[in-house]
This record gives structure tokens, sequence and C-alpha cells, in this order.
């Protein structure tokens, strides 16, 4: 996802796949880009950061039982 946007703003597609290197994406030229980049990056890692806490979490949370008793 974080991906097609950078795509939508540099004007053609960016296919990441195993033949995607740093060294292509600087031979795009996409310096004048860097300030639109950041945002995505920044969304990106928060998303990151979100994801791995829950999971984190999840797993915490994993072996606790709850014993629920009826009241009255």
């Amino acid at each position: 996802r974080h991906w097609e946007k950078v795509s939508e703003i540099v004007g053609f597609p960016i296919v990441v796949n195993a033949e995607l290197t740093l060294a292509k994406i600087i031979d795009y030229g996409l310096d004048e880009y860097i300030a639109k980049f950041e945002t995505i990056s920044e969304a990106a890692t928060k998303e990151n950061n979100l994801e791995r806490a829950l999971s984190r979490m999840m797993n915490e949370w994993m072996d606790v039982e709850f014993s629920i008793l009826i009241y009255r």
C-alpha cells in the first residue's frame, strides 16, 4: 500500500520484488520527492509500531484465562 502511494507521487509504478534494489531506487533519481516520502514513511513506521505492539499484547494475553461467576 505504501509503495502504491510512492508510485502515485513519482508518476510511474515501482514494483517491489526481489529485483528491486537500493541501487535501482537511487538510479530513479527520486531526490525531489523526499519531502513527500517522509509523510509516507512516518505513517508506515507508526503503523508498523502499532502492529508490533498489538502482536506483543496478544502474545502476553494468550495464556490469560478469565473466570466468570454468577452474581446473585
